[in-house]
């Protein structure tokens, strides 16, 4: 018997395969019948006769794109500096695969001014961006709720 054959049977066999064996569980249970083949060449076998293994669990799918639909602009053109305070925030919207199911979660962040952080790296407070050495002005502190 052939391979192939062999791993068709090992599939049809409701004590064995079931049908759901995908190509690593065949090669194991072709390793414990006496069949000493590589796995690569298992799953080579497997795809060309069109089995496959079982996935469990659901597929979760979180966007189905209309290929119909514009694409939308790029307000910031990839250019993520700010030169006033609440002018450019970055947002993410992302899930994460629990036990319970999914769990989304949403990143907000409000970037600094490209001045001030330019500035922080180097230590002082002179805008890097300005040619008449002016002094930049931090951002607004909030206000103290003590009067």
């Amino acid at each position: 018997m052939t391979i192939p054959q062999q791993i068709e049977a090992i599939q049809a066999d409701p004590k064995k395969g079931r049908g759901v064996a995908g190509y690593r569980k065949m090669w194991h249970l072709l390793k414990r019948d006496g069949v000493h083949a590589p796995r690569c060449q298992v799953a080579r076998l497997m795809r060309a006769h069109g089995m496959k293994g079982l996935v469990r669990g659901k597929q979760f799918v979180t966007t189905r794109p209309d290929p119909s639909a514009p694409c939308p602009d790029d307000h910031v053109r990839r250019d993520f500096t700010a030169s006033r305070p609440d002018e450019l925030w970055i947002v993410d919207f992302t899930y994460v695969p629990t036990w319970a199911g999914m769990a989304f979660t949403a990143f907000v962040m409000l970037l600094p001014r490209s001045d001030d952080h330019r500035a922080q790296e180097r230590g002082n407070t002179a805008s890097s961006s300005s040619s008449q050495g002016c002094r930049s002005q931090p951002w607004p502190a909030t206000q103290s709720r003590s009067k």
